[in-house]
């Protein structure tokens, strides 16, 4: 029974811990409504620091609340490059396509041909299908992010779609022409194009 009552009190303990960060995060989105967006971040990064208890998902749902809290922020200073590179730092595999609005703001910082330039440049050294993990998204090593562009499972479940699926139009394409024309045919590169 005592183990019992001590395995309670850690959990209860964990939870009001993990509660901490998310009670920082909130205060930071008062602070952002407020205008104070100086303070705001302050608080972010605390929250950020601060221990989310031994629930993945706990975790998760921090960095991402944190994340798009940051986003506002440098939306709402103009600083559309650590927007980008924001949302270029967290993991959507369970979540949905975002690669549009990393390019989108990307955009806003940088030329389109330039973008448009680096990544037609990772797309043409992929040269295996076996070295990419459909499931998890793919990384480009491109210059103009301070992580690779990571580019969404979401999208990259299309691509498969159209890589593996042999149709009329497609049977005389080898497998890796196809990954590289689908991959330019989804939205977040069409952004690039227009």
């Amino acid at each position: 029974m005592k183990i019992f009552i001590l395995f309670l009190a850690i959990i209860q303990i964990n939870i009001i811990w993990s509660q901490n960060g998310f009670t920082m995060i909130r205060k930071a989105e008062k602070q952002f409504e407020k205008g104070n967006l100086k303070k705001a971040l302050r608080l972010l990064d605390k929250a950020d620091s601060m221990d989310y208890g031994f629930c993945g998902n706990a975790r998760y749902e921090a960095d991402e609340a944190i994340a798009f809290n940051r986003l506002k922020i440098y939306d709402a200073t103009g600083d559309y490059i650590k927007a980008a590179n924001e949302l270029n730092s967290i993991n959507y595999y369970y979540r949905g396509n975002v690669d549009s609005l990393k390019i989108i703001y990307f955009i806003k910082g940088f030329d389109k041909q330039i973008i448009k330039r680096e990544i037609d440049s990772c797309i043409a050294t992929i040269n295996n299908l076996d070295s990419i993990d459909f499931f998890s998204g793919l990384d480009l090593n491109v210059n103009f992010s301070e992580k690779p562009f990571h580019i969404s499972f979401e999208t990259l479940k299309n691509v498969r779609k159209d890589t593996f699926m042999l149709t009329e139009e497609n049977r005389n394409i080898p497998m890796l022409n196809r990954f590289q024309l689908s991959l330019s045919k989804q939205p977040f590169y069409l952004l690039l194009i227009e």
